[in-house]
């Protein structure tokens, strides 16, 4: 016997269990998709708001007098008439889109977190370090979602690319 204060320490063998992660994966993903639904329909209110009959694209101004802007089109509805009743919809419902959108952003949203860790978790179980892989997991997140894409990258992001950088 040794010494009563020694500690004996053995190596613990783990394995991932891919169907866990997949799963996991899977149940933030409805969260996650009307985030990124929110974030892409303010994103497109925006860039339709219309001043003087023109399109207008996304500026200081517009942002800090969106309302102005959206009484504008309101008052202006029959030269909406162009647009698809799925663009006069995001215009109608602007204000509602903007609360939320400020309400949980995007790219603050705790799941980001959930994310993370569970992705460097995953690949610290299985003894790769992925840290360098979180700013193009966050990218993936917040501008190009996909929960196949998300999948791939979770099994493989050594070897994952980006669409822009296939192209």
């Amino acid at each position: 016997m040794g010494n009563p204060n020694e500690i004996r320490i053995e190596s613990v063998a783990s394995a991932v269990e891919e169907r866990s992660v997949e799963h996991s994966l899977r149940l933030m993903h409805p969260k996650m998709s009307r985030l990124h639904d929110i974030h892409t329909k303010c994103k497109l209110a925006q860039a339709l708001k219309v001043k003087n009959g023109a399109v207008s694209f996304l500026t200081d101004e517009i942002v800090n007098h969106a309302n102005t802007y959206h009484q504008e089109l309101e008052a202006n509805d029959a030269e909406l008439s162009f647009l698809s009743e799925e663009y006069r919809q995001i215009l109608n419902d602007y204000e509602r889109l903007m609360r939320e959108s400020e309400n949980d952003p995007i790219e603050d949203t705790p799941l980001l977190i959930v994310y993370q860790r569970l992705f460097v978790s995953k690949w610290k179980l299985d003894g790769s370090n992925v840290t360098q892989y979180v700013p193009q997991l966050r990218e993936l997140l917040t501008t190009n979602y996909d929960i196949d894409v998300l999948l791939s990258f979770f099994k493989a992001p050594h070897s994952f690319k980006m669409k822009q950088e296939q192209d």
